[in-house]
This record gives structure tokens, sequence and C-alpha cells, in this order.
């Protein structure tokens, strides 16, 4: 498209590290999206854990939304010159997931978690940090997200999922 796309990411919070014991955080983060429409999120992520004896941590994370938005646009296509009025909600999408972390040899760690969404879904996941040289990890993860509806009441065309695998370079590390 032609179109700009103005956006503007925020995240704002506090945090407790700890070596053993009770350890978390919470976070503020806004979105201001402008492009075919425009859309202003916001959410609250937080995490609270316990960390034992040899780096081992039982958790839980959170995800949650304040407002949902119903914004509407104009969709032109070449069967509809004019355009035609479509409208859209967008929402966060609340999470409340137990995790378990690792802290992993060389500075490295995994994380594993299950839970479930505002929506009743279900929710499976890993992700890993694997240093490869002294300034560069190597990051991968998956996130399912199992739908509450069963196949025959359309919960294939629910089914959410996301593999990622990044190269991570640390400059001046």
């Amino acid at each position: 498209t032609l179109d700009d796309r103005h956006q503007v990411f925020v995240t704002g919070g506090l945090f407790r590290r700890a070596d053993h014991g009770l350890q978390g955080g919470v976070v503020f983060d806004y979105m201001h999206d402008d492009w075919y429409y425009k859309v202003d999120l916001s959410q609250l992520r937080g995490e609270l854990s316990w960390v034992f004896d040899c780096s081992h941590e039982l958790g839980v994370w959170f995800t949650a939304g304040f407002d949902d938005q119903r914004v509407s646009r104009q969709f032109r296509t070449a069967q509809v010159p004019n355009g035609a009025r479509v409208f859209e909600t967008f929402e966060v999408n609340d999470i409340m997931a137990f995790f378990y972390r690792q802290q992993l040899m060389d500075g490295g760690e995994g994380r594993i978690w299950g839970g479930f969404t505002g929506h009743g879904d279900g929710l499976v996941g890993a992700e890993f940090r694997l240093p490869l040289a002294t300034c560069v990890d190597l990051q991968t993860d998956f996130t399912y997200l199992i739908p509450q509806e069963s196949v025959n009441n359309n919960g294939l065309n629910e089914e959410t999922w996301n593999i990622s695998m990044n190269l991570v370079w640390y400059p001046g590390c």
C-alpha cells in the first residue's frame, strides 16, 4: 500500500529479581496504530515466581487487556470500487499461564508453560535462549492456542500457533 502507517508502542513497569525466593514484575503496555484504521490498545502483563536452588523456577504469568475497540474502515476491492464499510473489533487476548523455568549452562534458559485464555481456550508453549558466542544468542519459541470449540463447531478456524527462531546479536557485550 502507499498509505503511511504510524505506530507507537510504550512499555513501562517494575520488577524484582531474586537468586532464591519470590520474584516478579508487572508492566503496562500501550499501542497506537494508525493505518487503515485507528486503534489504541493497552494491557497489563505480570509474572510471579519462586526461584529454587539450582535455578529451578515455578510461577504464573498473565496478560489482561483494558478495553476492546470496535473500528470501521472503507474496504475497496475490484468488485466493490466505491468501498464497503467494514467493522472489526480489536482486543487483547487475556492469558493466565503456569510455567517452569530452568537456567541452563553457559547463561541459557528454557521455559515451558500451559494455561488458558479469557475465552476459555487452552494454551501451551515453550521458549529457549541458548548462547552461541560471547555476544550472539539463539532464541526460539512456540505457542499453540487450543480452541474451546470442537472441530465440528468451526474449531479449526479458531486454532492459533506461532513458531519463531531468532539470531540475536548484543552489540558491545
